[in-house]
This record gives C-alpha cells, structure tokens and sequence, in this order.
C-alpha cells in the first residue's frame, strides 16, 4: 500500500504542477492533455483511466494543500 501511495503522490504533483489540473473542478482540460501525452509517447490510457487515477491520487492532498490550489484558480 505505501507503494501504490508514493505512485499516487507522483501522479498528482505531476497532474497539478505540469497539468494545472485542479482536482475540485468539475470539468478539467487536464485529464486530456495527460490523455494525449500518453498516447505520443506510446502509453496509451482513455481518458476514464486516467481521471480515476488523478481522483484517487488527489484524495492524498493535505486540505491545507487542497486550499491552495482552490485560491490560485
């Protein structure tokens, strides 16, 4: 579990800081910028896949964090 944790990390410090992606919003331009990423590098996954795994991942976003991310929207 503390593997699939620190992968999780990963995944949304790389989704908010390269992505912009804003785990709040309802709607998220970057579920298919990481879609298309992907895909021109070989590794495919839809876009399903994709916002599954940014929700699990931001569910381990400290609230103070969280809060942050809200304000710089």
């Amino acid at each position: 579990m503390k593997e699939r944790d620190s992968m999780l990390k990963l995944i949304i410090g790389m989704a908010v800081k390269g992505y912009e992606y804003f785990p709040d919003d309802a709607r998220n331009i970057a579920t298919g910028k990481i879609e298309t990423d992907l895909a021109v590098m070989g590794v495919p996954l839809n876009r399903d896949t994709v916002l599954k795994h940014l929700r699990q991942a931001a569910e381990l976003l400290p609230d103070e964090i969280r809060r942050e991310i809200l304000r710089a929207d």
